[in-house]
C-alpha cells in the first residue's frame, strides 16, 4: 500500500514538474488514466487490508475514497469535450496536493495508530 502511495506522489510531482515547464496540458490525459487505474486498484487493496484488520474507521475511509472517485470522475467528465486550461491544471494540482496531505498523511496514519493500539 505504501508503494502505491509513492506512485500517486510521483505522478503528482510529474504534474507539478510538467506545469513548471509549461507542459501540463500534454501530461493531463496520462495523469487521468493513471488516476482512474490508481483509484480502482489502490482503493481495492487498501479497503481489503482495512477489512482484514477489522479497522474501526473503515466507514470513514470508504467515504473519503468514494468522494475522491467522484471528484476525479467529475474532472474527467468536465474535460471530455473542452480543453483543460491553466486554471484547471492549478485546481487539479491543489486538489491532488490536498488529497495527498489529508488522506495519506492524516487518514491513513490513523490505520498505523490503530494497529499500534491493537498490539
Amino acid at each position: 500500500i505504501d508503494s502505491e502511495h509513492k506512485t500517486i506522489i510521483d505522478n503528482y510531482e510529474k504534474l507539478y514538474k510538467h506545469m513548471k515547464e509549461g507542459k501540463g496540458h500534454e501530461y493531463y490525459k496520462e495523469l487521468m488514466v493513471f488516476l482512474e487505474n490508481y483509484i480502482k486498484d489502490h482503493f481495492a487493496h487498501e479497503e481489503a487490508y482495512q477489512r482484514s484488520i477489522n479497522y474501526d474507521k473503515i466507514g470513514e475511509q470508504l467515504k473519503f475514497h468514494r468522494e475522491f472517485e467522484g471528484a476525479i470522475e467529475r474532472i474527467i467528465h468536465e474535460h471530455e469535450q473542452a480543453e483543460i486550461t491553466n486554471l484547471d491544471l492549478i485546481k487539479l494540482n491543489l486538489f491532488l496536493k490536498d488529497w495527498l496531505l489529508q488522506h495519506i498523511l492524516v487518514e491513513d496514519a490513523k490505520i498505523k495508530a490503530f494497529l499500534s493500539y491493537q498490539e
